[in-house]
């Protein structure tokens, strides 16, 4: 199974382009929002634990070194949405999207305040 495969090398090269990417944020006062979109309840519940904890734990790790980046889980928000908010197990239709659009311009407006 794909997910079973580790690739180290690959792994280090994307968490070195992402602290770069919020590193560059920061030289330029850009205020980076990182998220996380939700998924349909059945692809949460099959999903890997172990491998959305691991992205979680990067994510946040690298966040931790850039104040003014923002991490939004979008994975904390499936009581909100049904089946029928998705085209398939872990994209959003037009009507999930625009769901979620709403709760992201909440999110934002929160962060101006």
């Amino acid at each position: 199974m794909w997910a079973a495969r580790r690739f180290p090398e690959t792994r280090a090269e994307n968490i070195k382009i992402f602290d770069d990417y919020l590193t560059l944020c920061d030289k330029n006062n850009v205020r980076p929002i990182i998220f996380l979109p939700p998924v349909s309840i059945g692809y949460a519940k099959y999903f890997s634990k172990q491998m959305i904890d691991e992205l979680r734990y990067l994510v946040m790790t690298a966040i931790n070194k850039h104040s003014e980046a923002i991490f939004f889980d979008g994975w904390n928000l499936l009581k909100h949405f049904s089946d029928e908010d998705f085209a398939d197990v872990d994209h959003l239709n037009f009507q999930g999207a625009t769901k979620f659009s709403a709760i992201f311009d909440s999110l934002i407006e929160e962060l101006e305040k």
